[in-house]
C-alpha cells in the first residue's frame, strides 16, 4: 500500500509543437526553493524545442560551412569555364 504519494506535475496545453498538443513533466520532489513558474515554462519549452529540433531538423538550415560553399562554387565555375574554352578550342582546330 502507497502512502502519502505525492507528484509535482508540470502541465502544457499548447507547446508550439510540430510533434506534441500537450507535454507533461513530472517533477522531481526536493527539499528547499522550488523553481518559479517562469523557469518550469522556459525549462519545458526548451526540451520540448530541442526535441522538436532533433527530430525533424529545420529544413532550409545548410549544414555546409560558408568556406565549403564558396569552394564548391570555385570548382563547378572552374570545372564549367574549362569545359566551355575547351569546346571552343576544339572548334577552332577544327575549322
Amino acid at each position: 500500500m502507497v502512502r502519502g504519494c505525492q507528484k509535482r506535475i508540470y502541465y502544457i496545453k499548447d507547446p508550439r509543437s510540430s510533434l506534441f498538443a500537450e507535454a507533461y513533466f513530472v517533477l522531481k520532489n526536493r527539499e528547499g526553493s522550488a523553481p518559479g513558474e517562469g523557469e518550469l515554462a522556459a525549462e519545458a519549452q526548451r526540451i520540448v524545442s530541442d526535441f522538436d529540433r532533433n527530430i525533424f531538423p529545420h529544413p532550409h538550415k545548410s549544414h555546409h560551412t560558408a568556406a565549403g560553399r564558396n569552394l564548391g562554387a570555385f570548382v563547378i565555375g572552374a570545372a564549367s569555364s574549362s569545359a566551355v574554352i575547351g569546346g571552343i578550342a576544339l572548334l577552332l582546330a577544327l575549322a
